[in-house]
């Protein structure tokens, strides 16, 4: 055997590749880069999702399951997906639903529904929650529940919150003091740039119970409480959080405060120039600019700026005029009402030096037919609408 032909072969080396080859990809490299720096910046520096009044209609059946399911699925596809999700109150038809004559807390059973892979949130989305009315309803006062709220509801849904908190479940927070812990409190952005502060329209003071007054009320003390939080902060948007509204459209399309407390907290909200203000309560969706024209139905006050009161008002709860609800007078156009299930995205860009807050919030039936129902700036677009990231969120259904 010819040793010759056994050897290795050394390899050949490839001929030099002419530097031509390499400009044309390099320059298709550099125009890309060029290109996306062009591009005005779509994605937001902060996103979130606020939604609340999840109750069903019975006690046999505390949870719209059916309705808060369905708006779970859609925040799962949101595309960007929103950092924390805040809920403003009334998570069940009654807080306790006594069985077998021992108490029966709802609380963990929503909360148990939110984190189910099947009906819920993504475990790592992080909740943060506003009490309502509901959450101090118990059964065991029947039939005259929703005639008063109790202190053992309120102390029930303090611990619930203490036990079950973690960093998905109202993390970092910082409660106006012990008596308010997980009631009062304020939460910022993870940038410092937002400011969060979610209040308790129906504290309850002293016990055992207390009359249900379906305005609501905030304390002195949470007043103050608003006042030194927003007053102190450097934060480029404040948002503000509390179960029931201070106008209520659910009465009357009126400007007038529902209650002198609520006025009161307007002022403090129009002094600091807060961003925006969301609620719960009245079950139906609206927007309204709170401005100057409010003035003349609330002597003593003087609102100055242009502040948006929004109301998602139901994920589940019965719709206002339907079911047990009493029907409503027609809203004016100007207060943007939909009697709707509904839920709201807010995006907060902070890359400029005026922050740019764009609300969209979106409105169904209940049949599982979502559709974009209102959206507010407080900036002009700057885009071809047909261009938007928001936009292009909308028209996915997200």
């Amino acid at each position: 055997m010819d040793t010759a032909s056994t050897r290795p072969t050394a390899a050949r080396p490839h001929p030099p590749v002419p530097l031509r080859q390499f400009r044309l990809p390099l320059r298709l490299a550099a125009l890309g880069v060029l290109l996306l720096a062009l591009i005005p910046v779509q994605a937001s520096a902060l996103r979130f999702v606020t939604m609340g009044d999840s109750r069903g209609y019975t006690v046999d059946a505390p949870l719209n399951t059916a309705v808060l399911a369905q708006v779970n699925q859609r925040i799962k596809a949101l595309s960007p997906a929103p950092e924390f999700l805040v809920f403003l109150g009334d998570l069940s038809y009654r807080a306790n639903i006594p069985v077998d004559g021992h108490d029966h807390y709802t609380y963990k059973t929503w909360l148990d529904f939110m984190r189910a892979p099947s009906t819920g949130l993504p475990a790592s989305l992080p909740l943060y929650m506003v009490i309502g009315n509901h959450e101090l309803y118990d059964e065991g006062l029947a039939p005259h529940a929703e005639a008063s709220i109790t202190l053992a509801c309120q102390q029930a849904y303090q611990n619930f919150i203490q036990t079950n908190a973690s960093s998905t479940f109202m993390p970092n927070v910082t409660s106006l003091n012990d008596n308010y812990k997980n009631l009062a409190y304020s939460f910022t952005s993870e940038d410092g740039k937002s400011l969060f502060v979610v209040l308790d329209g129906f504290y309850i003071a002293t016990g055992p119970t207390q009359p249900y007054d379906g305005a609501g009320a905030l304390n002195q003390t949470q007043r103050d409480y608003l006042q030194t939080t927003l007053s102190q902060s450097s934060a480029k948007t404040k948002f503000v959080f509390v179960h029931n509204p201070a106008f209520g459209p659910s009465t009357q399309p009126t400007t007038a405060c529902v209650a002198s407390s609520m006025c009161e907290f307007w002022k403090i909200v129009n002094d600091n120039k807060a961003t925006a203000v969301f609620n719960g309560h009245d079950h139906l969706f609206s927007r309204v600019l709170v401005n100057s024209g409010f003035n003349g139905a609330n002597p003593g006050y003087s609102f100055t700026k242009s502040i948006p009161q929004v109301i998602a008002g139901t994920c589940g709860a019965p719709i206002s005029g339907t079911y047990d609800e009493p029907g409503k007078p027609p809203l004016a156009a100007s207060w943007n009402g939909k009697l709707q299930f509904n839920y709201s995205v807010v995006d907060v860009d902070d890359s400029g030096p005026q922050a740019k807050v764009t609300i969209n919030s979106y409105c169904g039936d209940g049949s599982g037919s979502w559709s974009l129902c209102d959206r507010y700036t407080n900036a002009p677009v700057t885009v071809a609408p047909a261009d938007s990231l928001l936009l292009r969120s909308g028209g996915q259904g997200q």
